[in-house]
This record gives structure tokens, sequence and C-alpha cells, in this order.
């Protein structure tokens, strides 16, 4: 009896350090898959914000492009009417009074069209937009990666060994699903009106 009671502490000590271990086991995998899940749920965040920002940022993009080609388009329409008063004035001889308020016109135009546009830059702005543009869209995809690279790694966690039983005790989804666009949404026409 003498040797089964001196077997006795260390069989208790084993005891003991296997429950610990045990427990500390159930607790990391429990903190792994908290802090898993809260990943899984920032990236889903930083996914939504991405895509509202840079949506507003491809619609504020459209509207520059738009301003910038709307008022290009009027100065040449100025410029085509400031060369048509020029016409006008010039089959105007024999009243030369009238033929010298359509050269005041002209000038007046053509000075007009020359300082408040002395360069041209629809093409730069459009080279800049569609830069702008793809910008964007590479922020909504990088975001959209992020995210389903961090459902992979809580997918893949939760369902192995121990996560699996600690995540089924504590009421952890089995898994996040991965995303799946509704396909018919993404409207080019509508993103590209002001």
């Amino acid at each position: 009896m003498g040797k089964m009671a001196d077997k006795l502490p260390y069989a208790k000590i084993a005891l003991i350090a296997a429950v610990m271990l045990l427990g500390l086991s159930i607790v990391g995998s429990y903190n792994g898959l908290v802090q898993s899940q809260q990943l899984v749920q920032q990236k889903e965040s930083q996914y939504g914000i991405a895509l509202d920002l840079c949506s507003e940022k491809i619609a504020g993009i459209w509207t520059i492009f738009n301003r910038y080609v709307d008022h290009e388009s009027d100065v040449f329409i100025n410029t085509a009417k400031a060369r048509s008063a020029f016409n006008d004035s010039i089959m105007q001889k024999s009243n030369p009074y009238d033929a010298g308020q359509s050269a005041g016109l002209i000038y007046a135009n053509v000075r007009m069209v020359t300082e408040s546009n002395p360069q041209l830059a629809s093409a730069l702005t459009a080279e800049n937009s569609l830069a702008s543009f793809q910008e964007a869209v590479n922020e909504i995809k990088t975001a959209a990666d992020d995210w389903m690279v961090q459902v992979r790694k809580y997918n893949t966690q939760r369902n192995s060994f121990p996560d699996k039983i600690v995540g089924s005790w504590t009421g952890f989804p089995e898994e996040y699903p991965y995303y799946h666009p509704d396909r018919t949404k993404l409207n080019i026409t509508d993103l590209m009106k002001i």
C-alpha cells in the first residue's frame, strides 16, 4: 500500500495537468474563432465601405468627365457660331453697320473662346477619368478579395479539430457564405448617368 500511496500524488498532478491542457486548448480554440470571426466581419465591412466610397468616386469621375465634354462641346459650338457670324458679316457687304456689329460679335466670341480655353483638355480628362475609374474598381476588387480570403480562413479553421467541437459548443457559425453577387445588379449605363 505504500507504493500506491506514493504514486497517488503524481496521478493527481498528471490529471490536473491534463485538465489544464484541455482547458487551455479550449480557450485557445475559442479565442482563435473569435478573432477569425471578427476578421471576417471586418473584411466584409471594408468591402462595403470600398463599394460605397468607390461608387461615389465613380459617379464623381463621370460627372467631371461629362462637364468637361459638355464644356468643350459648348466651346466648339461657340466657335462654329463665331465662324458663322464672320461668314454672315462678309455676306453683308451692302450694309456696313450690320457688318461692323457682326465683326464685333465675332471678335467677342473668338476672344472668349481663346481666353477661357487656352488648351482644350477633354482627351486628357478622359484619360485621367479612366485611370481614376480603374483605381476605384481595383479598390473594390481588393476589398472583395480580402474578404473572401478571410471567409476561407474562418471556414477552414471552424471546421478543423478541435475548433469544430469548441465552435459547436459555443455557437459559432459553421461557416460564412462566400459572396454571391446579384449578376443583374451592375448596370454600366446607370453608372455613367449624371
